[in-house]
């Protein structure tokens, strides 16, 4: 059932319905226990790793089952985010080293669904946008969403 919640979540804020988004290692379709609801609710979870593979952390996007958009529960990271990333699509080695980084994963999988080349990454949080280490000659891409609440994107740029 979370997978199809999950799904179903990406469809509403991406365009994107695909069972193929899951055969990524840092993407989940799971349930979690909320401590404060005392329920268990389907979530996506996107992991980050740092610069040698390891995950060092989570984000958790509680669902709602029933609307299949994000649940009236605040969104959780866990462990290490700052300095991690989640890679969404790796870089394509006929073109120039481009790297574009975002802060949610809805941004990094409408870019990939898109057909853009380029290693696509999710900083998970604003504050993360600056913690990427450029490879030599890299061109690093920013692209953020213009959200209501805007004030922490605007600070790293």
């Amino acid at each position: 059932m979370e997978a199809i919640v999950a799904n179903k979540f990406l469809e509403n804020h991406t365009g994107i319905y695909s069972a193929k988004i899951f055969n990524n290692s840092n993407l989940r379709a799971n349930m979690v226990f909320d401590e404060e609801t005392q329920k268990s609710w389907p979530a996506l979870t996107i992991f980050v790793k740092n610069e040698t593979g390891e995950i060092t952390g989570a984000k958790i996007l509680t669902l709602n089952s029933k609307t299949c958009n994000k649940a009236d529960i605040p969104e959780k990271s866990i462990g290490t985010i700052s300095g991690s990333f989640a890679e969404i699509a790796q870089q394509n080695s006929k073109y120039s080293p481009v790297t574009i980084i975002t802060k949610d994963i809805e941004t990094a999988l409408t870019i990939r669904q898109a057909g853009v080349e380029g290693k696509i990454l999710c900083a998970i949080e604003a504050e993360n946008l600056q913690n990427y280490n450029p490879g030599p000659k890299e061109k690093i891409i920013l692209a953020v969403k213009n959200d209501v609440n805007t004030e922490k994107a605007e600070k790293v740029l």
